[in-house]
């Protein structure tokens, strides 16, 4: 079995996307975004900015939805939407619909 390198940021991020998951009592939106989340950051990830950004998560130890909230940012921000087939070397998108994107931008309000 092929035992993946995580940091202890990223094993940090994975137990308390479990623990809301676990708690989380609400319609299964939540619960849909938590695994897509989960998937994504169950990954080998080198970047170093995203791994410094996982570190301050760790830090500060957040939890809960401020936890969900600060990885969807990650999530679009490094486009962990884009994963590559190991096999075939070919990127692939998948359809994230599911995770709110948060668009802020003065040029969307000229006026």
């Amino acid at each position: 079995m092929n035992t993946l390198a995580l940091s202890h940021a990223q094993h940090y991020v994975l137990a308390e996307l479990r623990m809301a998951y676990a708690n989380d009592s609400e319609a299964d939106t939540l619960r849909a975004q938590i695994g897509i989340l989960e998937q994504a950051f169950r990954q080998p990830l080198n970047r170093s900015s995203l791994q410094q950004a996982l570190r301050e998560i760790r830090s500060q130890r957040l939890s809960g939805p401020a936890l969900v909230g600060v990885l969807t940012e990650l999530y679009h921000l490094h486009n962990l939407d884009v994963l590559r087939d190991h096999a075939g070397g070919q990127v692939r998108l998948e359809d994230d619909d599911e995770l709110p994107r948060v668009v802020c931008s003065e040029g969307l309000l000229q006026g």
